[in-house]
């Protein structure tokens, strides 16, 4: 496999796994949530997301575009953390 190809992936992931031990140490390791509960998480992540790239397209001037870029970032990495967040507690409960 070419890790070159991926080099430009490595912050992103790192601030994914970030997120994740946020979530962790706020949240607690051991979920075991029923799949029904750990997507309407991921919705209510994805509506984040959603509603701040909203925000950027009919709300934010140019002045503010950093800033609500930075925010709209911030909330797809909480979409990827939950994710993986998702696909953890399946993999820890013997659903792989």
């Amino acid at each position: 496999m070419n890790h070159e190809l991926y080099q430009e992936h490595y912050k992103i992931i790192e601030d994914v796994l970030n997120e994740r031990k946020r979530q962790n140490d706020k949240f607690g390791t051991a979920r075991n949530q029923h799949p029904f509960l750990w997507n309407t998480i991921l919705v209510e992540e994805v509506g984040e997301a959603a509603k701040e790239s909203l925000d950027i397209y009919f709300k934010t001037d140019q002045l503010d575009k950093d800033n609500a870029l930075k925010k709209y970032r911030k909330e797809l990495i909480e979409v990827a953390a939950v994710a993986i967040a998702t696909i953890q507690d399946l993999d820890n409960n013997g659903i792989y």
